[in-house]
């Protein structure tokens, strides 16, 4: 599943499992949003992965609505940029 495929805000319970995974370009392109429209007070850093693509933990969704920290995220990202982000379960630890 995608990031354009989902109803944004969630509900911390809802994407508390959750990781969004994508590549370098689209880190550029979340990095320059940030830039732009964020609170320099409030930043979200992608984990670089061993394959070369990017994670940040999905808590992040439940920050995006009117009242979140993120709230200019989904104003400003295009449907291209949000069908680049894959919404994944987060890996447990064994």
């Amino acid at each position: 599943m995608t990031l354009a495929e989902m109803q944004l805000p969630m509900a911390f319970e809802d994407c508390k499992d959750l990781a969004l995974v994508y590549e370098y370009p689209t880190a550029v392109a979340l990095h320059e949003l940030q830039v732009e429209h964020g609170d320099p007070r409030h930043v979200c850093l992608g984990v670089a992965l061993p394959d070369g693509r990017w994670l940040i933990h999905g808590e992040i969704l439940s920050m995006v609505g009117p009242d979140g920290i993120f709230w200019w995220l989904p104003q400003h990202m295009t449907p291209e940029l949000m069908e680049s982000i894959e919404v994944v379960p987060m890996a447990q630890p064994d």
